[in-house]
């Protein structure tokens, strides 16, 4: 899967605009919603090089002095950080201070987040870039990676392609404009939550590769790339029917035993699976603490709330389709996600992204059933529980409204 010489330029055509747009987002933080998470990420990543998976025993504050010096009061004015997000991070001597959220809890991101924000850690501790210029180079660098995930998604679900085993694959059997249309307004939402500073699609992107190598039948790429995800995101666990999916192919072709880096796979994906799983389970009591926002959580079940009834009749009828029609891996891997998200106290508008690989696995699939059933699946989940509507209006308003002021400025 290589891109083409029109996809390139197209990806660095809408790479420079959106950088120009990124650049001039007037707003303290640098960002399109003016969310300071980039800012904790580096922040962390500081603690993270010092005091290592002390940052998921401990709650962050304990990495924070208390009170901070003067110039961290200081710096903390100019970034525009809120007194109680201020982290004049401890052994850090001389160093500025940082911008972390949620203080009250370990830091819950696996070591794959940590170490991607290793550069940016770097600079903030032994430079004195300015809080909105470090914004801006995280910025840019998700940026690349959205792209590069844009481009992944194109070619895994709405390029035109056929496999010459099964025919036509999933969406191509939609007309063209409905795929551009869809495919349009999917990478005007994820550049909207990127310009905001979120790192998802760093995380999504290796699950998509996941995706491309199981319908090549390489199962221990598949495998490597299924766990960079977790290793980047725990909200990879979606997908762990497809971890286990491509561990199974492994079993049954030996493929450890093959030459080459096949073994290499293996390991790196053990490895980076182990780590993680490691990270969640110190976790474990730590997650439930945060704010309850899920309205669906099936442990505070409510019969007279409409929205459990919402999630419950249309996803009760699409799982029977997929069990009937024996598309076992949708199946198993539409259920374990709605059961995972029913169990989770918190979610967000965002977190609707990691959706998108659910086209993905409806790919695998025969026939257009399971890219209808993934779509429905996704449509329910994103308004339902993350309340979320992937429609352009309110990020192009946002942009037009910061740069009406920087113009003004």
């Amino acid at each position: 899967m290589r891109p083409t010489r029109r996809e390139i330029v197209c990806l660095v055509a809408s790479f420079v605009f959106w950088s120009v747009v990124a650049l001039h987002l007037n707003t303290p933080h640098g960002t399109l919603l003016n969310y300071e998470d980039q800012f904790s990420h580096v922040g962390m990543a500081r603690a993270f090089i010092q005091h290592g998976f002390d940052i998921y025993r401990l709650p962050e504050a304990a990495f924070c002095k208390n009170p901070p010096t003067p110039e961290a009061v200081a710096w903390g004015e100019r970034a525009g950080c809120p007194p109680g997000d201020l982290c004049d991070i401890e052994d850090d001597r001389g160093a500025p201070a940082a911008c972390v959220g949620w203080q009250e809890y370990p830091h819950p991101y696996p070591p794959g987040a940590m170490i991607s924000m290793v550069p940016e850690a770097l600079v903030a501790r032994f430079t004195r870039l300015s809080p909105r210029v470090l914004s801006g180079v995280v910025v840019l660098k998700y940026l690349v990676t959205t792209h590069i995930f844009l481009w992944a998604l194109y070619r895994v679900v709405f390029a035109r392609q056929r496999d010459p085993r099964r025919g036509p694959v999933a969406w191509t059997w939609a007309n063209p404009w409905l795929r551009w249309t869809v495919f349009g307004l999917l990478s005007l939402e994820t550049l909207k939550w990127t310009l905001t500073g979120f790192y998802d699609p760093l995380a999504i992107l290796p699950i998509l590769l996941g995706i491309h190598f199981l319908r090549e039948r390489s199962y221990a790429s598949a495998f490597a790339a299924m766990s960079c995800a977790l290793f980047m995101h725990f909200r990879a666990l979606w997908y762990l029917p497809l971890l286990g999916y491509a561990a199974l192919g492994i079993l049954r072709r030996r493929e450890w035993q093959r030459p080459g880096w096949t073994a290499t796979k293996v390991l790196a994906g053990l490895a980076m699976s182990g780590a993680s799983l490691y990270v969640f389970y110190l976790l474990r009591h730590a997650v439930t603490g945060f704010p309850l926002t899920n309205p669906v959580l099936y442990s505070r079940f409510d019969a007279q709330k409409g929205a459990y009834w919402d999630m419950a009749v249309p996803c009760a009828l699409i799982l029977a389709y997929l069990l009937s029609a024996r598309h076992w891996l949708l199946f198993a891997t539409v259920a374990w996600q709605l059961f995972v998200v029913a169990a989770t106290p918190q979610t967000m508008n965002w977190h609707a992204m990691f959706l998108l690989p659910l086209f993905g696995v409806a790919t695998i699939q025969r026939g257009s059933g399971p890219a209808i059933a993934a779509t429905a699946i996704v449509a329910i989940e994103t308004v339902v529980i993350f309340v979320a509507f992937p429609l352009p209006g309110g990020g192009i308003a946002g942009v037009i409204s910061l740069w009406g002021g920087w113009l003004g400025h």
